[in-house]
């Protein structure tokens, strides 16, 4: 890609009726996903705002449109360019937009918070690194109560799999 001159943003409120879907956005979202957006945007409002281009393109922030539509809303603050973006400059942002810079450092987040909530908040198990078991069998009932301590999620998540290979019906609480 060649250099383009700089660009600068601002916000500006726009119809929602009038953004449009980038046709050429390679992300979705499953249903837990946008489930998990609303409630945030619920909660606590808009804060990462929609990104387009000066021709109403979404360039960034297509779910949130469709969650503010269901939630009746009108209009949207969106970070709008100074210039009109060209085709290899939206497919580059977009990209960049939607494409984790991070990851998460699982063992802190252990530290602080319950497996169920980070399920809650839209972290998945298989990322976690914990499998599940959706089901328990009926005929099995609690035959015991294993405390393990460690200062290590990674031997939990082990020890966790190796129950489960071994057809135990067990849960992984980590405080």
């Amino acid at each position: 890609m060649t250099d383009k001159q700089e660009v600068t943003w601002h916000l500006e409120a726009r119809e929602i009726g009038d953004l449009k879907d980038y046709e050429k956005n390679p992300r979705r979202a499953t249903k837990k996903q946008l489930k998990h957006i609303k409630t945030s945007v619920q909660k606590y409002g808009l804060i990462d705002k929609p990104i387009v281009n000066l021709d109403n393109c979404i360039i960034g922030g297509h779910m949130h449109k469709h969650i503010l539509k269901e939630l009746g809303k009108t209009s949207v603050d969106v970070w709008v360019p100074d210039r009109q973006l060209d085709a290899d400059e939206v497919a580059e942002l977009n990209i960049r937009l939607n494409r984790g810079h991070a990851e998460f450092d699982y063992d802190m987040l252990a530290a602080t918070w319950e497996v169920e909530e980070l399920l809650e908040l839209g972290f998945l198990a298989e990322e976690m690194g914990i499998a599940t078991v959706d089901k328990k069998p009926k005929d099995l009932t609690p035959c015991a109560k294993l405390i393990v301590t460690s200062d290590s999620i990674d031997s939990l998540k082990e020890l966790y799999d190796t129950l489960i290979k071994a057809n135990f019906s067990c849960e992984l609480k980590i405080k």
